[in-house]
């Protein structure tokens, strides 16, 4: 169950920071365009 609970957690921080860098991405696209 530990294995189990680990591999469910490793996967919810996975999903965690592909969302990051996404807004991230994101964000920087909009300051590009407001800048420049």
């Amino acid at each position: 169950m530990t294995i189990f609970l680990a591999i469910q957690l490793h996967e919810k921080f996975c999903i965690f920071g592909l969302s990051i860098v996404r807004s991230l991405a994101t964000w920087r696209l909009v300051i590009v365009k407001v800048f420049f």
